[in-house]
């Protein structure tokens, strides 16, 4: 039981600044958008945040009663990896795009 719960701590610990990590690149939005992401990666971004604050309240509910919660309709920490499969489709995209651009078909 100790060693579930450190790895749930651990996984807080790596979390939390994710979160961060993910606040703080959404004010930065000029920027992204400079880089080729547009409102689809955004979205990709927002869905990976609300899962990961999703999986951070579960974890710390089963810290604290050694239970998680049910998921009654949906399980919302889903969310994160729907968010990050947007984000890899974006990211491919955008790669295809610049192959196309620099090796330009006769």
């Amino acid at each position: 039981m100790i060693e579930i719960k450190l790895w749930l701590i651990l996984v807080l610990l790596i979390e939390v600044p994710a979160i961060a990590m993910v606040a703080c690149h959404l004010q930065l939005r000029a920027a992204l958008a400079r880089m080729g992401f547009g409102w689809l990666m955004l979205t990709g971004i927002l869905l990976c945040t609300f899962g990961l604050c999703v999986q951070v309240g579960r974890s710390m509910n089963y810290i604290k009663f050694n239970a998680y919660p049910v998921d009654e309709w949906f399980p919302f920490w889903v969310t994160k990896d729907i968010g990050i499969s947007v984000m890899l489709f974006c990211l491919i995209r955008m790669a295809i795009r610049q192959h196309q651009q620099t090796n330009p078909q006769p």
